[in-house]
């Protein structure tokens, strides 16, 4: 079986790519491995018969080196006292146990041996004691002929300081029909070892001497094997690569092959035969008679079904109703598959009568076990295509084919075993003569040697090779001693005796003879041996019954006169509680009754049943693929979980009931049981050992065993201890309670049961048994488990079929709604909704109306305001966009468009309006509104309002809305320019009034004289110049406010300027005023370099300004905040009043009365320009004057050639 591990996945991945056909190589990838596989099926392989016999030799001195060191351990000595007595009747029991598991081989049988020579305690499959080999002795391996197979046995003797106080001996058995594995040692997988007792191969043991010879033979290949593999799989691979038309066919015919290449058993051959049929039925069942052609081959295999499986010995069995026979469930497949084939044609109006005249058929064909009926009703149904309609149907119909044609094989059988027994027992002794003619000379004078259990051995030997049991069943072979008594005989015997068949004496004295039961037994034990498996009964003319197997109700004396007359009838018979139908059978003045045992109504319902799942669900699963597959898609829908709860709703009692009621059973079972032994064992006890003990143990169908002391002293069927049918030790439980004198019964087996109990009174531990009673029917039956498994299956059908039925009733109308929710979501025209009959749908189905045309209306409005607002972002100049959490544009207008460039986030944004327009992104998505007056960095003059808003559902999400102001600032500049005019106007009236004022007072003093004009000319110019200085001052802020209109940009370094700037007022500290820069970062900005000098400067005078006359200190800073340079200049001068920083920057504002308020307008002139902003705020002693500029980015150079 090991060589499958690598050989079976090979064959089937080779199988595999011959039937996809993967790619270019699959098919010829595929015939070299199976070839390869078929090469090494015709080349079996097996050891050389030295080479084994050498393993196996070294494997028996291994078991006896371990049982030599087991032995003198404590564990074993600790077993024995020292006058060697059993301290516990369970203690060596349990050691054995233990010591069976630790040796190297598995052994049928070890036996612990006192003293005296008596066993004491045993374990093993088959406990036993050797034939010839005494229980005390010195190391030794020995082997014993047995019957069919040949004994080894292993002695190692326990030993107390030198003295034997016990043995221990160990026991396996070797087929002599050969084995694959002798002790342990694999043969090969085409060979067979055949042990034999003279010749072959020899197997030393211990001491170098020869055990036994080992021969190797040739053996067939199992089918399972790597040899059956590999040609079945040549063989598939022939009909896989076959044309489509001839696969189907191909297949069943390389199957046919193989099952006879293989030797798979006949009954196959009616498997391949149905499948054939039916794969031929599908190519015609369109034509207008192929329901004709189908059910007259339905018909057919019904009707020869029975015969054909009796002729070639299928064996169609089920045995267990969760583990049918493979061959049981195969055919019903198959015939599942040929009954179910749908065919053409129309149905006809008489079909429902037809179909129901043709179930009725089927149904009273399979209670009476009539194929006849059985095969018209199929008839009937596949011509109305009964079965085609559901699996189930045609899988019940096809295993009632096959229970009914079991059963008539079983009907047929009975007559057919009944007749050839008896007419073997009217011509019995010429066969019994012919028999004992034929044994050689040589074998019967060494019977007369040997001991009773030895020539036990050898009678049997001799009637298994003579084939005794086949010719002559129920019959004995006899030994006797030269005074006439018993020896041991091989069979039934009678206590009283029986016929003599036929004799033939020893020429040591003493006789073989061929006895038979006297009648009736004689005709009951033949039946029993020629493999009747049903209780028996002969009746006399009174109607008393001599039964076998089962005690029978006597049966009327007019029904015996009836069988007699009849000579062959059936009639029926009281079997315990129970009647059956039964075979009668006139035999002299008697009247022989061969029931015909079936299973109860209610378990031949339940094996239809498990027969009909069975065999249907290789067909359901392919049938029903498709909607198996549909189930899965449901499994979360409506029905799918309608499904689910029905299934498990029917399924849940069954399993509440399938965990409890079984305990219930087993418990009642083992009472039963329990009192079955009670009425066997209080006969046994009271008669013991005796005819009438005989008497009963044989009606029952058993034999009485006695064990005394551990050993088998008496039985009534001695060649069952060596066929192994009859225990040659008592059971463990049996003897221990027959040494503490606990008279409770010991019940065993299942199909056949053994009852044991110890015997009162007796000097030694004495067990009485009777084995072999056929007590199934009592005891037996299919467990509970069984039927709540095929119930629970069957109610789980049901309960799906329901489920199907009603949750496509119910959510028909669901899927209509759902279908109109889908077109309403389209956008479509519903359609009125059909009404469903249920009350509560119906309103479903009302509301859904209702609500789908609320829906429709207010489609239809909110798509009149979305063309509404599409049409107004379309002609707006402003851009609007609304942005993810992530960056991304879900909603732009044509002007965003175009300010994002043709790319789908918003980062193209912060390339257009600087770092400024990312902070505002950033503080609306987490829910802070924000606008802001940008200026791009590549075009300063332009002025953008850029307003953020967070929006909700999802959070995170913005809208952005950009308007262009350029228009707007230029007409504000222009407006400012004519109020700065106006402005410069009134500044230029002022001071002229004091100057004409003056120059009238000059003309004035002219006309007084020369002293007047000296005076007055004094006082006069010093106030002419005055004013004239202020005119200058005004002429010249309006001249720069109105020059910054000429902006010349260019990339500049911003901490280089301030540095530079800075070094021009070095005198301040000449008057008290520390000048501090820390402009180490030199930030690139793109500014008009004269403009930034000149806004520098006007900084510097204002702080030096307010320093003026008290010092102080001036700082200036650059610093790099990432996407904008800052400019900061901060003085100690005590700062302005907080009423006055919001116009600080306006021009002609000033807080002192020598300032012309233009400085500070130039500065946040300068900063605009460049795209930046300017702001002043109090800090602590003083004022800061901030400016910031948009950071500039150099243009990349380009690479050196190299």
């Amino acid at each position: 079986m090991g060589s499958l591990l690598w050989r079976a996945p090979l064959a089937l991945l080779a199988l595999a790519a011959a039937w996809r056909g993967w790619r270019s190589f699959g098919r010829p990838l595929a015939v070299p491995v199976l070839a390869a596989l078929a090469l090494d099926a015709a080349l079996p392989w097996a050891r050389p018969p030295a080479e084994l016999a050498r393993d196996v030799s070294a494997r028996v001195r291994e078991v006896g080196l371990a049982l030599a060191v087991t032995v003198q351990g404590e564990d074993v000595r600790r077993l024995f006292v020292a006058e060697g007595g059993v301290v516990d009747p369970e203690v060596p029991f349990v050691g054995l146990q233990a010591l069976a598991r630790a040796l190297p081989a598995s052994l049928d049988a070890l036996v612990l041996a006192d003293e005296r020579g008596e066993p004491v305690a045993w374990a093993g499959r088959s406990a036993r004691l050797p034939v010839r080999l005494r229980l005390l002795g010195e190391p030794v391996v020995v082997a014993e002929p047995g019957f069919r197979e040949i004994r080894l046995w292993w002695r190692a003797p326990v030993l107390d300081h030198g003295k034997q106080v016990g043995a221990l001996l160990a026991s396996t058995a070797v087929a002599e029909r050969g084995v694959r594995r002798m002790l342990g040692v694999w043969v090969g997988r085409g060979g067979v070892a055949v042990p034999q007792l003279e010749g072959g191969e020899p197997v030393v043991g211990l001491a170098g001497t020869p055990v036994i010879g080992v021969r190797v033979f040739p053996a067939r290949p199992l089918w399972w094997s790597a040899p059956g593999l590999a040609l079945g799989a040549a063989l598939l691979l022939l009909a896989l690569l076959a044309p489509g038309a001839w696969r189907g066919p191909g297949v069943l015919a390389a199957l046919a092959v193989l099952l006879a290449l293989v030797g798979a058993p006949r009954g196959w051959w009616i498997v391949v035969g149905a499948a054939v049929v039916a794969v031929a039925q599908t190519g015609v069942r369109q034509r207008p008679w192929a329901r004709w052609v189908a059910a007259a081959l339905a018909a057919g295999v019904v009707a020869l079904l029975p015969p054909l499986l009796a002729e070639l010995g299928a064996p169609l069995e089920v045995g267990s109703l969760l583990a049918p026979g493979v061959l049981t469930v195969a055919l019903v497949t198959v015939l599942t598959a040929l009954v179910s084939a749908p065919a053409g044609g129309g149905v006809r109006r008489w079909a429902v009568a037809a179909r129901v005249a043709g179930w009725l058929l089927v149904l009273v064909g399979f209670w009476r076990s009539d194929v006849v009926l059985l095969s018209g009703g199929v008839a009937l149904a596949v011509l109305t295509r009964a079965p085609a309609r559901s699996v189930l149907a045609g899988a019940l119909m096809a295993s009632a084919t096959v229970m009914t044609a079991w059963d008539a094989i079983g009907r047929r059988g009975i007559v057919a075993a009944t007749e050839s027994t008896l007419a073997r027992l009217q011509h019995a002794e010429g066969p019994a003569r012919r028999f004992l003619a034929s044994l050689p000379e040589s074998g019967l004078a060494a019977l007369a040697r040997m001991g009773p259990a030895e020539a036990l051995v050898v009678l049997g030997r001799s009637a298994e090779w003579s084939g005794l049991g086949e010719h002559l069943p129920g019959t004995a072979f006899v030994l006797r001693d030269a005074s006439g008594e018993e020896v041991t005989a091989w069979g039934p015997v009678e206590p009283a005796g029986g016929r003599v068949l036929a004799e033939r004496g020893l020429a040591t004295g003493g006789s073989v003879a061929v006895v038979a039961p006297a009648p009736p037994f004689d005709v009951l034990e033949s039946l029993a041996a020629a493999g009747v498996d049903a209780p028996l009964a002969v009746f006399d003319r009174s109607g008393a019954p001599r039964g076998r197997g089962a005690t029978f109700k006597p049966l009327p004396p007019e029904a015996v006169g009836r069988a007699l007359a009849a000579e062959r009838s059936w009639g029926t018979v009281g079997v315990g509680e129970r009647e059956y139908a039964a075979y009668l059978r006139a035999w002299g003045d008697a009247v022989l009754a061969v029931p015909w045992v079936r299973p109860p109504l209610a378990e031949r319902a339940l094996l239809l049943a498990a027969l009909a799942l069975w065999g249907g669900l290789p067909i359901a699963l392919v049938g029903e693929r498709r909607r198996l597959a549909e189930w899965w898609r449901e499994r979360t829908t409506f029905v799918g979980r309608t499904r689910l709860l029905t299934a498990a709703t029917a399924l849940l009692p069954v399993l509440l009931l399938g965990q409890l009621l079984p305990v219930q059973w087993l418990r009642q079972q083992q009472r039963s049981r329990l009192e079955f032994g009670r009425a066997v064992a209080a006969p046994l006890v009271q008669l013991g050992w005796s005819d009438r003990t005989v008497a009963l143990a044989r009606e029952m169908g058993g034999a009485v065993a006695v064990y005394r002391g551990g050993r088998l002293v008496a039985s009534s069927r001695p060649d069952l201890v060596v066929r192994g049918e009859l225990p040659a030790l008592p059971p463990r439980t049996a003897y221990v309670r027959a040494i503490r004198g606990w008279g409770e019964p010991v019940v065993e087996g299942k199909e056949q049961v053994q009852v044991f109990v110890a015997a009162a009174g007796e000097p030694q531990p004495t067990v009485l048994g009777v084995v072999g009673i056929p007590a199934a029917g009592l005891l037996g039956g299919s467990s509970p488990r069984e039927w709540f498994a095929v119930t629970g299956v069957l109610a789980v059908m049901v309960a799906l079929f329901a489920a199907e039925t009603l949750g496509r009733r119910l959510s028909r109308p669901l899927r209509t709604v759902v279908q109109a929710a889908e077109r309403l979501e389209r956008g479509e025209p519903l359609q009125e909704l059909p009404l469903s009959r249920d009350e509560d749908v119906a309103a479903l189905g009302r509301a859904f109306a209702a609500m789908a045309a609320t829906v429709q209306r207010r489609e239809e409005e909110l798509r009149r305001q979305r063309d509404l607002l599409e049409t107004v972002l379309d002609t707006l100049s402003a851009g609007v966009l609304v942005a993810t959490p992530a960056s991304v544009v879900e909603l732009a207008n044509p002007a965003a468009r175009a300010l994002l460039g043709g790319r789908e986030t918003t980062e193209a944004l912060a390339g257009h309006f600087g770092s400024a327009v990312t902070a505002l992104l950033a503080a609306g998505a987490a829910g802070t509104s924000g606008e802001e007056m940008l200026r791009p960095p590549h075009r300063p003059e332009s002025v953008w309002r850029v307003t953020v808003r967070p929006l909700d559902r999802p959070a995170g999400r913005v809208l952005v809305v950009m308007e262009d102001l350029s228009e707007f600032a230029r007409a504000e500049r222009l407006a400012s320019l004519a109020e700065l005019a106006r402005i410069v106007a009134h500044e230029v009236k002022n001071p002229l009034t004091p100057i004409r004022l003056w120059a009238e007072e000059l003309r004035e003093a002219l006309a007084k004289g020369p002293e007047a004009v000296v005076e007055v000319a004094r006082v006069a110019t010093e106030q002419i110049l005055d004013r004239v200085e202020h005119l200058k001052a005004v002429t010249q802020g309006f001249s720069n406010l109105v020059a910054l209109e000429r902006w010349n940009p260019q990339l500049v370094g911003l901490g280089a300027v301030a540095r530079e700037v800075a070094g021009e007022y070095g005198v301040l500290a000449q008057r008290g005023i520390a000048l501090l820069v820390e402009a180490e970062v030199d930030v690139p900005v793109l500014v008009d370099l004269e403009w930034l000098r000149r806004g520098i400067r006007h900084l510097l005078e204002n702080s030096a300004r307010a320093l003026a006359g008290k010092g102080g200190t001036i700082v200036v800073r650059v610093a790099d905040e990432g996407e904008a340079a800052v400019l900061t200049v901060r003085d100690s001068g005590g700062g302005v009043a907080d009423e006055h920083l919001p116009r600080l920057f306006e021009p002609f504002f000033s807080t002192t009365s020598d300032g012309s308020g233009l400085g500070l307008a130039v500065v946040r002139r300068v900063a605009e320009r460049a795209g930046g902003r300017a702001r002043a705020r109090n800090v602590a002693g003083g004022l800061e004057v901030r400016l910031e500029f948009p950071r500039a980015h150099p243009p990349s150079r380009p690479p050196e050639k190299g």
